[in-house]
C-alpha cells in the first residue's frame, strides 16, 4: 500500500465584472434622521461555477435607518438591513437571505468632548450563514456582538 496525498489546486485564470448602484432617501430634522436605502450588486464571472474562494455580494440589499437624540446630550441609534442571496462557492451553494437590526446609545458628556456608547450588533442573531472555502474550512458570521465605545475629542 502507498500514501495518497489529496490536494486542492485552484488556477486563478479567469476574471470577473462587478457593478452597482445605490440610492437613498433621508430626511434630517433637528432631534433626528430617518433614512431608507438600497443597493444592488452584481458579480459575473467569467465562467459558470468559477471558484473565488470569497463570499460574494448580496444582489439585493434593503436597509432602514433612524437616530433619535432623547436628550441634549443622549443620542439612540437603529438600523436595520435585510441582505437577499449571495453566493458564497462554487461548492457550498449559496448563503442568506438574512436580516440584521442594530440597536445603540450614545451619551455625550464633559462638555461634549467625549462620548460613550452601548449596542448590540445583529440582535436576530444570524450566525447560520456559514460560508465554506475550499479545503473544508467554515467561517461562521460574526452574529450577535455587544459592544461598547469610548470616544475623546482633543
Amino acid at each position: 500500500s502507498g500514501n495518497v496525498l489529496v490536494a486542492n489546486n485552484i488556477i486563478y485564470s479567469d476574471g470577473a465584472n462587478g457593478y452597482g448602484a445605490e440610492t437613498e432617501l433621508s430626511y434630517t430634522w433637528s432631534r433626528g434622521r430617518v433614512s431608507a436605502w438600497y443597493a444592488y450588486n452584481g458579480l459575473d464571472t467569467d465562467q459558470v461555477q468559477q471558484e473565488t474562494r470569497s463570499h460574494g455580494p448580496a444582489d439585493n440589499k434593503v436597509g432602514l435607518g433612524l437616530r433619535l437624540k432623547v436628550t441634549e446630550a443622549m443620542t439612540f441609534n437603529t438600523d436595520y438591513r435585510y441582505d437577499g442571496v449571495s453566493r458564497t462557492s462554487a461548492f457550498a451553494g449559496d448563503a442568506g437571505p438574512y436580516h440584521i437590526l442594530d440597536l445603540s446609545l450614545s451619551q455625550a458628556f464633559w462638555e461634549n468632548r467625549a462620548e460613550a456608547t452601548v449596542g448590540v450588533s445583529d440582535i436576530f442573531d444570524s450566525t447560520s450563514q456559514v460560508v465554506n472555502v475550499v479545503g473544508g474550512t467554515s467561517h461562521e458570521t460574526p452574529g450577535r456582538t455587544l459592544f461598547g465605545r469610548l470616544q475623546f475629542k482633543f
